[in-house]
C-alpha cells in the first residue's frame, strides 16, 4: 500500500511540473516565504519534453499502458510495460500487470551477415574512390615513428594528411622525418595507403624537429 501510494505521489508531481503554467508556481512561491523556486521564469523539464512520432508508439486497444521499458537478450529485444484495461479508467493502474512484446519479423544471422559484407564492399569502394580523386594533389603531410625496413638502404615510412588520408614514403635508413609536416604530392593508391613523393623539408610552423 505505501509503495502505491509513493507511486501516486511521484506522478501527481511529475504533472505538477510539467503541466501547470510557470506563473502559477510564481504566485504560489510569493505567497509564501518559505517557498524558494531555482528558475521563476522557465520549466526546463517541461521546455525539453517533445511530440513522440505516432509512428514510435507502442499501444493496445482498451488498455493503458504505462513505463514501457526496451532490453535486449541476445539477438531478441524485449519491451515491458505496465497494463490495465482502459474501462477502469486510471485507477485501474492498482491491479495493473506486466506484458511482454517481442520484435516480430526480425532478419536471420544470414540475411545479416549478407548485409554487412555488402556494407564493407561498399566502404572499401567509397574509400578507394576518395584516395584515387586525391592523387595528384600536395598535402602538408605530418609523419610519424612507425616504419618499415627496406632492401637498399631504405625505410618505408607512414603519416597523414590533414584530410585523415595514410600516406607512405621511402627514405633512407639514416634519414628521420618523425613528428614532421613535409609537403607530399600523392601519385599511387597502394593496398593500405597513398604512396607519396616528399617535395621539400618540414614546414617550419609544424615541425618539432
Amino acid at each position: 500500500m505505501k509503495t502505491q501510494q509513493m507511486r501516486q505521489k511521484v506522478y501527481f508531481l511529475f504533472l505538477a511540473l510539467v503541466l501547470i503554467p510557470q506563473n502559477s508556481f510564481s504566485q504560489i512561491a510569493g505567497s509564501n516565504s518559505n517557498v524558494e523556486m531555482s528558475f521563476r521564469d522557465k520549466n526546463d523539464l517541461r521546455d525539453a519534453l517533445r511530440p513522440v512520432p505516432k509512428e514510435a508508439v507502442f499501444k493496445m486497444d482498451g488498455y493503458y499502458l504505462w513505463d514501457p521499458s526496451v532490453i535486449k537478450v541476445g539477438h531478441t529485444y524485449h519491451l515491458f510495460a505496465s497494463r490495465w484495461p482502459a474501462s477502469t479508467g486510471m485507477n485501474g493502474w492498482k491491479r495493473s500487470h506486466i506484458i511482454r512484446a517481442t520484435l516480430p519479423n526480425q532478419l536471420n544471422n544470414d540475411v545479416k551477415k549478407q548485409r554487412s559484407q555488402q556494407l564493407h564492399v561498399l566502404a572499401n569502394d567509397m574509400k578507394l574512390q576518395f584516395c584515387r580523386d586525391n592523387l595528384g594533389h600536395e598535402f602538408p603531410v605530418l609523419w610519424e615513428g612507425y616504419n618499415e625496413p627496406l632492401d637498399g638502404g631504405k625505410q618505408k615510412v607512414f603519416g597523414y594528411t590533414p584530410n585523415y588520408l595514410k600516406v607512405s614514403s621511402l627514405i633512407n635508413n639514416d634519414e628521420s622525418v618523425e613528428n614532421k609536416t613535409i609537403s607530399t604530392r600523392l601519385i599511387a593508391v597502394e593496398e593500405l595507403s597513398i604512396f607519396g613523393e616528399m617535395l621539400g623539408s618540414s614546414l617550419p610552423l609544424n615541425s618539432s624537429g
